[in-house]
């Protein structure tokens, strides 16, 4: 019973007490001042993101300021870029009124103009074209800052990258379809019913992107905007046209085609993958030219090799048109039928106009863009002539106003 009692009077024990009483006060102690600089710290840290929001804040207002002198210079630049363009085109007219010689040098000058003109869209807020005020409504699409427009082309080149794959693999996946599964399964006209629907988000995403790379100053030829444009048309035309005995017949022809093209555009982006960077270094090409797919920017040996291949799908795709003709008027009975009676007789025409149409434009876009880049020298030389042209007639101006 004697521990026990030793026991009992250590734990009543004051001075044990006492030091289990301190030991408490310091750990508390501790705890209170990690709790001071903790809370010091935080209120460090919020007065310092306050300054940054006030300090941003104030860069705000700074760039309202600049963007409201921004569009009154817009405007101003507007205004003279549409007066320039109505004198133009009166003064166009009041050339024919000059001697033959004259006509040729004040058409060089007004040519100069055109060109000093153009320089002025740099600056005009634009959608442009009918098909992106359809798709986006009266939107700005200029970007002002060249890393912006650096980004739309690079986005462009990147989407054709990245599609180029499914462009190839689709139709061979259809062509499966076709040739070996149509004929275990039950319906296999979905697959079609997929591709054209991909091939019309295909081309209208192309034609949308190339509209706004077209206003903030990229190279493209007007003529593939509107390619894509029929060819999303066309594509139409298939997702409407019912899965009959002649509709089949044309699947492997039309699929064979896009695989094609899809290889043409891989050789293409190959090639120009290669000399992309090394012209951009070198200023060969602009900020915004983009090299693919239907595009050529330049005309080295080896993209001389690709031209033959080019006009090869494009020849191709014009004979393709003439065979679908040729099956409306041999096959379709157009003549002997009510136009209510008409099941597909209207997608065989469409479609044959289409892609004469098509590969019609293609070849000659491809040999006038060929003729350009052979002739560039010509086409330096002759704006030359244009600005010495009018820089003669200011000249001119200048000595009449000193008399």
């Amino acid at each position: 019973m004697a521990p026990k009692e030793d026991e009992g009077a250590n734990l009543l024990d004051p001075a044990k007490e006492e030091e289990t009483e301190n030991s408490g006060n310091e750990r508390t102690a501790q705890e209170r001042a990690e709790e001071d600089a903790a809370l010091q710290d935080m209120l460090a840290e919020i007065k310092s993101i306050n300054d940054d929001l006030i300090s941003g804040n104030e860069l705000v207002q700074e760039f309202v300021k600049l963007m409201e002198k921004s569009t009154a210079l817009q405007n101003k630049v507007k205004a003279i870029s549409l007066r320039s363009q109505r004198e133009m085109k009166a003064l166009n007219g009041r050339v024919k009124a000059l001697p033959e010689e004259e006509q040729v040098k004040a058409r060089g000058a007004i040519n100069a103009l055109g060109r000093k003109l153009e320089g002025l869209r740099k600056v005009r807020p634009e959608t442009r074209s009918l098909f992106s005020r359809m798709m986006l409504g009266r939107v700005n699409v200029k970007c002002f800052s060249a890393p912006e427009r650096e980004r739309l082309r690079d986005e462009y080149n990147k989407f054709k990258l990245r599609t180029n794959a499914i462009f190839v693999m689709f139709p061979l996946v259809v062509l499966l379809f076709h040739y070996y599964l149509r004929h275990e399964w039950l319906d296999t006209h979905w697959i079609n019913i997929l591709h054209h629907l991909w091939l019309m988000y295909y081309f209208v995403s192309l034609a949308l992107r190339e509209n706004i790379l077209l206003v903030n100053g990229s190279d493209i030829r007007s003529w593939w905007i509107y390619h894509h444009y029929l060819s999303a048309a066309g594509t139409v035309v298939w997702l409407v046209w019912p899965p009959t005995d002649l509709y089949i017949s044309y699947v492997p022809y039309v699929t064979y085609l896009i695989c094609y093209t899809g290889l043409v555009q891989t050789m293409q982006i190959m090639f120009y993958r290669k000399r992309d960077y090394a012209n951009r270094a070198l200023g060969k090409t602009g900020h915004m030219d983009i090299s693919y797919p239907e595009t050529l920017t330049e005309l080295p040996k080896e993209l001389v090799v690709l031209v033959p291949f080019l006009l090869l799908g494009h020849i191709w795709h014009f004979l393709l048109g003439l065979s679908f003709i040729r099956t409306l008027f041999t096959e379709c009975d157009i003549f002997n039928k009510h136009w209510t009676e008409y099941r597909e007789e209207l997608q065989v025409a469409t479609s044959g106009l289409l892609s004469l149409f098509l590969g019609g434009g293609n070849f000659i876009s491809t040999i006038l863009t060929v003729y350009s880049k052979t002739n560039k020298k010509r086409s330096m030389m002759a704006r030359q002539a244009d600005d010495e042209n009018l820089k003669g007639f200011l000249d001119i101006s200048e000595a009449q106003k000193r008399k």
